[in-house]
């Protein structure tokens, strides 16, 4: 999550953040990862969205195309190019995209939203 996030830092995280209120597009959030480690994503599609590249390799979002200034790069896309998300799926990636893991987790992978 370079810039923003350097490994070794110390983040707070919010469990408590989606008891009443779901996950929000641009949450970064605090996932269980193998081992009982906590990876730091963000949230950039929600569940029932669709999820592509353009002909440039730019995300879209449900065809629009999405942007943010804090990430880094476009998504290093592999075989699948477009994905609709379960129910209760959403899509995460690090701030670094060229460094990053990315993909869909299940709602349940969500331990709380990351605070400063």
């Amino acid at each position: 999550m370079y810039p923003s996030y350097l490994d070794g830092s110390r983040h707070f995280l919010n469990r408590m953040a989606y008891w009443s209120k779901d996950p929000q597009r641009g949450d970064v959030i605090g996932l269980a990862a193998p081992g009982g480690d906590i990876y730091i994503k963000r949230i950039i599609a929600l569940p029932g969205e669709t999820i592509e590249k353009d002909e440039h390799g730019k995300t879209l979002i449900d065809g629009k195309l999405y942007s943010d200034p804090k990430i880094q790069g476009p998504i290093p896309w592999e075989a699948k190019n477009w994905q609709r998300l379960g129910k209760d799926e959403y899509f995460v990636i690090g701030d670094n995209r060229r460094i990053s893991m990315f993909g869909p987790i299940p709602r349940d992978r969500i331990l709380g939203k990351i605070v400063f």
